[in-house]
């Protein structure tokens, strides 16, 4: 019995190692001209893919401090032309040595109400510490997705999110509209509790 278990023991931490999927993104803040160039780039070089209302629920783990440790625990609520998706997020700590954002990400969609998860997390002892909306439009572009949010108390951004391994088509996006020195190192989360 007891070898069963530790075999058992092995096996579920091989796939939580193996299972490690790093996001790769960087965060705009964007004036009306910006939106413009970055709209007029979108409809004629990617594949618009959905327009999206995003409610991200953030929560406050019952023994682990985020702030400290850098990560996040979040209820994502998807609603696009009435239809509604719920998503488990978890993000791990921030590698900060690039211009890029780039974290251990698991993500997970559950087949269950908005309600139903909420109360399953404040059972176990979470508490919500925010809440974001967002109108998010997303494109398809080559070697990135590129995301055209417009946040509420925040205004408009946009993200772009690696596809793959390579960079470098983000790179050349960001220099080729002068959008390098706009960078913003924050998540949404950080900006909404500084205000």
């Amino acid at each position: 019995m007891g070898r069963k278990r530790n075999e058992n023991g092995s096996f579920i931490k091989r796939i939580a190692e193996g299972n490690n999927m790093i996001e790769t993104e960087v965060k705009i803040k964007i004036d009306d001209n910006d939106e413009k160039r970055i709209r007029d780039f979108a409809e004629s070089s990617c594949i618009f893919r959905e327009k999206v209302s995003i409610n991200d629920i953030y929560l406050i783990h019952p023994c682990i401090d985020f702030s400290k440790t850098d990560e996040a625990v979040r209820i994502r609520i998807e609603s696009t032309a009435g239809i509604e998706k719920v998503k488990i997020t978890y993000k791990g700590k921030r590698n900060k040595d690039t211009d890029f954002k780039k974290r251990e990400e698991i993500e997970f969609e559950v087949k269950a109400s908005p309600n139903d998860v909420i109360s399953f997390f404040l059972r176990n002892r979470y508490r919500v510490l925010c809440n974001i909306e967002k109108d998010r439009e997303i494109y398809e572009c080559k070697g990135f997705y590129l995301m055209i949010d417009n946040v509420k108390d925040l205004g408009k951004y946009i993200e772009l999110e690696q596809i793959g391994k390579n960079e470098k088509s983000i790179q050349i996006f960001l220099e080729s509209f002068n959008l390098k020195e706009k960078i913003e190192p924050l998540t949404y989360l950080e900006l909404i509790m500084k205000k």
